[in-house]
């Protein structure tokens, strides 16, 4: 497509695509969604077929061997090994958005409620068997013939550590895609079909998946746009249309604010695999509270993944590198010793007021004193439910992340400017006591109450500063260099 009115084709086809998601979110799910997907369906399983084929064939001819290191400890300039190991997969290991879209879009399209059982685990088992064909795609399939600009068309070993020789050549999702597509055509190739067209058999696979999730995601924000509005009493969002074009206007803002490529959305790719985490946690804490209510043990089922999973998300916020528990620098531990002691005293400057906040709403309930806000209690509840969660979760998370971007960028990370990051971190984190505080103040309801209090606790513990940590990130943005 040629440039349209100075502005190059990516951005002219994200104009376009958030045209037809604006009204393809807003037909019902049987007019367009479900014999789309019907048909999409077909395609994607005739291309895990032929990838099954490509794969067996391939493995029994000798022509399909691991390429890629079992396991690569440092790899240059990438983050640790834990989490991010069992975020890479992403749907393919645990997914939060296939939680929202099963509330949304699949309870329209199953003929019975007992239906969900076969639907939901049944798609979930074949995301995971997609994972594994990407994995041998990119582990293996790479390895059968990789082109270079450079070098050629390389083979075996030499393949692999072309594409993802550092952590910053294999960035972006372009790289992603491309080893995937790369790997996976060299597979159905060795049973007679042209790589070229293999490469267009992939190519539709993976536009597949996008088409199929444009509107969905339009719709699911629509309908979480609405129910904010009609908890919030904002009558005009609770229509579809203005709903529908708030989420597309705020994501055309998004793709544009870096330019007319369209391409602004990019810098959020980072975020997908630890926000999908997140939005599994609260479908995992959300089924844990139903269940529990319920009666039985049967909540356990769901608690212990829940927890698993929230482990995950400290995990991700604080980038803990595994190395950091047996590189012990003696100089970079006294180092995070003195940064430690200068951030322990901004956690007590937070927290402090904090505990006097908690124990003077238990004073007051135990006295018999009922403080009642103005307005509607609902509408606290869920005010402070979502500033419990912003405070304490998601933005110190989107603020690491952006930072540790900013580093990768820059390079260079000075000792200042990593210690007010990290107190930034602690006010931020812990800035969700306040709010739980107010919502045991309220007695707002126990949904609102407990998930408030869930995001205050989860603050303080992420916030504590920690000499293991801040020891392996000092040493991991080169601060051991500086005096």
């Amino acid at each position: 497509m040629p440039t349209i009115a100075g502005m190059p084709a990516t951005g002219v086809w994200t104009i376009i695509l958030l045209i037809y998601a604006f009204f393809a979110s807003m037909l019902s799910v049987t007019t367009l969604l479900q014999p789309r997907d019907y048909i999409n369906s077909h395609q994607l399983l005739v291309a895990m077929v032929l990838l099954v084929l490509g794969a067996l064939v391939a493995g029994f001819l000798g022509k399909l061997k691991v390429v890629a290191p079992v396991v690569q400890v440092y790899p240059e300039a990438a983050p640790s090994m834990w989490p991010f190991l069992f975020i890479t997969i992403a749907c393919g290991a645990i997914s939060g958005f296939h939680s929202l879209v099963s509330s949304g879009t699949s309870a329209k399209q199953v003929a019975r409620e007992d239906d969900a059982l076969f639907v939901g685990y049944g798609s979930m088992v074949l995301e995971g068997m997609r994972a594994v064909l990407v994995i041998i795609a990119v582990a293996a399939g790479i390895g059968m013939a990789y082109q270079t600009k450079d070098a050629g068309i390389l083979t075996g070993t030499a393949a692999w550590t072309a594409h993802y020789k550092s952590w910053t050549v294999a960035a972006g999702l372009g790289s992603k895609v491309n080893a995937v597509v790369e790997g996976s055509a060299n597979m159905i190739a060795v049973i007679g079909i042209p790589k070229a067209f293999a490469i267009i058999i992939m190519g539709v696979f993976v536009a597949s998946f996008a088409g199929t999730t444009l509107d969905t995601t339009v719709r699911i924000q629509r309908y979480v746009v609405q129910e904010l509005a009609s908890d919030v009493k904002l009558g005009i969002f609770k229509d579809k249309y203005v709903a529908t074009g708030f989420a597309v206007i705020t994501a055309a803002i998004l793709a544009f604010n870096a330019g007319a490529s369209g391409a602004g959305a990019l810098t959020l790719w980072p975020l997908f695999g630890a926000t999908n985490q997140i939005l599994a946690g609260l479908g995992l804490i959300t089924i844990t509270l139903y269940l529990k209510q319920k009666g039985g043990a049967g909540w356990i089922v769901s608690g212990i993944p829940a927890v698993f999973d929230v482990l995950h998300l400290k995990a991700i916020k604080e980038e803990t590198s595994v190395s950091s528990f047996f590189l012990k620098r003696q100089m970079m531990l006294e180092k995070a010793t003195l940064l430690a002691g200068k951030l322990v005293r901004v956690f007590w400057m937070m927290i402090g007021p904090a505990l006097i906040f908690l124990a003077s709403d238990v004073f007051l309930h135990r006295t018999g004193v009922r403080i009642t806000p103005p307005g509607n209690l609902r509408y606290w509840g869920l005010t402070l439910l979502i500033l419990s969660v912003t405070g304490g979760i998601a933005l110190p998370i989107l603020m690491r992340t952006l930072f540790h971007s900013r580093a990768v960028k820059t390079k260079k990370v000075e000792h200042g400017q990593y210690r007010r990051f990290q107190e930034h971190l602690i006010m931020l984190g812990l800035s969700a006591c306040y709010f739980a505080c107010l919502a045991y103040l309220f007695l707002v309801s126990k949904l609102y109450l407990y998930g408030s209090v869930f995001a205050g606790l989860y603050g303080v513990y992420s916030s504590i500063p920690s000499r293991a940590k801040l020891a392996g990130e000092m040493r991991y943005y080169g601060l051991e260099k500086e005096k």
